[in-house]
């Protein structure tokens, strides 16, 4: 690779770089946050990033690209996109917890639900189909107006074993749905107490809208948003885990891992250069100002330190932690004075 120089030096000894008509520059550190988890992640050797304003790599001297093929081992690659789906959620999760209103613009708690077939319905295509369908309906429902979706929601597929049914079924975690009987037998409780109307429609309920089956309401309890998006990302794989033979001979390597609706917020991710004073004092502030949480009578930190090899990018460190946001606001704000400008 042909570098050249262009003279121009950032604070911190962070340089800009002249490749391919490009202005570059390298970042060693980067953070993403969801909710008041975060993880920071330190590159020995820098990682080469390109100046927002300017094209991308791929628009430029394309012709003298070389492509290089890379062969995945299918099993391996089904592992991975597993382990790349479960951070995925958890991290979406995380991000979206009382953060939606309703269509009426009212906070909802969130809501976890189990939808199953009665049916032997073992075709995922067609599960998800109906998964879709149903969650046009209740939109419908809710708010009385066609096409109007303003449900934010994650759902897992997963594969009931029980009996040996093989049948798919889904949970369903709400960010933003208001309430809604559950059943018709919770219609009629409602009634009789007197908290709905006589008037009330008997199919105005969840089960009725889905169709196919049982509904469930998870009866759990959680402290915060990491131990719900735990709770929820734990099904995902959940009946297929080391199974690469059954997803291979039942056409479900490449399916998704999870359905999510449009409108959630990602975790945010932000890098810069920092010295090595730099990054001690970030893990240093982080150590001493963790979440501390008591468990089987032991107090302990949510920290978590890693390191790893990669043999593309090198030395890999940094940790796992959560903080208050007040915490985490201050980090990020580190981060902005030394990002410069770029973004990844």
């Amino acid at each position: 690779m042909n570098v050249e120089r262009r003279g121009v030096r950032l604070d911190a000894g962070a340089e800009v770089f002249e490749y391919c008509d490009r202005a570059c520059y390298k970042y060693n550190a980067k953070i993403k946050t969801a909710g008041d988890s975060c993880k920071v992640v330190f590159y020995k050797n820098g990682i080469m990033c390109g100046y927002p304003k300017n094209k991308k790599f791929s628009d430029i001297k394309k012709e003298n690209a070389v492509k290089e093929v890379v062969e995945y081992d299918p099993k391996e690659r089904f592992e991975k996109t597993g382990r790349r789906a479960r951070v995925r959620l958890h991290d979406l999760v995380k991000s979206n917890i009382n953060k939606h209103k309703d269509f009426r613009g009212k906070k909802q708690t969130f809501k976890m639900l189990t939808l199953t077939f009665r049916d032997d319905v073992k075709d995922l295509t067609k599960a998800n189909k109906e998964f879709n369908l149903f969650i046009k309906r209740l939109n419908y429902v809710l708010t009385g107006e066609k096409g109007y979706s303003f449900l934010r929601y994650v759902a897992v597929s997963e594969l009931q074993n029980k009996n040996n049914r093989g049948v798919w079924h889904y949970h369903i975690l709400f960010f933003n749905l208001p309430f809604l009987p559950v059943s018709k037998a919770m219609v009629y409780r409602l009634v009789a107490e007197g908290k709905l109307t006589d008037s009330y429609d008997v199919y105005r309920n969840i089960a009725s809208i889905w169709g196919h089956g049982n509904v469930d309401v998870a009866k759990v309890t959680f402290s915060d948003s990491y131990d719900v998006a735990a709770y929820i990302s734990k099904y995902v794989g959940k009946g297929m885990e080391g199974s690469f033979d059954f997803a291979s001979s039942n056409g479900l390597l490449y399916k998704k891992r999870f359905l999510s609706s449009t409108g959630l917020i990602g975790p945010e991710v932000q890098i810069a250069f920092l010295s090595k004073e730099q990054r001690n004092s970030l893990f240093k502030y982080f150590k001493e100002n963790g979440k501390h949480f008591k468990k089987g009578g032991e107090i302990g930190s949510y920290f978590e330190s890693f390191y790893f090899k990669n043999d593309y990018i090198g030395e890999v460190f940094g940790f796992d932690m959560r903080a208050s946001l007040k915490r985490i606001s201050a980090v990020k704000d580190v981060f902005k004075t030394y990002s410069y400008g770029f973004e990844v």
